[in-house]
């Protein structure tokens, strides 16, 4: 093989490999919430965190267990929709699982304000025992 021929052949490898470590490991990590808890009946467990100008990638997994359903609903909101949602008014979400068990989380979020919410309002009676593992990637 020529040598110059060699050299791109290299080159070429060099940065195909140092793009893809890049793009596959985040630089930074911030974990939001890594702990189970119970969310009391009618009530709700929250986060707050910050997204920087780059934004952030947020990821996760969480399970509820409890009730007759073993759901639990979990939402991420910028902090003006959180302040509107706590006062009962509609409100737009980044994520919404809606009354579930388990579920993942991965979303990318722009700079701003954010709540990680689980939700347990709807619930009258039974009390939530969930298990959160939920981070932030920059």
């Amino acid at each position: 093989m020529p040598r110059k021929l060699w050299t791109a052949f290299l080159t070429f490898t060099l940065i195909t490999t140092l793009n893809l470590f890049a793009i596959a490991t985040p630089l930074e990590r911030a974990v939001i919430v890594n702990t189970a808890f119970t969310v009391e009946a009618g009530d709700a467990k929250y986060w707050t965190f910050r997204v920087g100008s780059e934004g952030a990638n947020v990821v996760g997994r969480f399970r509820a267990e409890g009730g007759s359903g073993n759901d639990i609903k979990c939402l991420i909101l910028d902090a003006d929709s959180f302040e509107n949602w706590r006062n009962g008014h509609r409100v737009k979400t980044y994520y919404n699982s809606e009354k579930i068990t388990v579920a993942n989380i991965n979303i990318n979020l722009p700079q701003g304000e954010y709540v990680l919410v689980f939700d347990n309002t709807f619930s009258g009676l039974s009390n939530k025992a969930v298990t959160a593992n939920v981070e932030m990637r920059w």
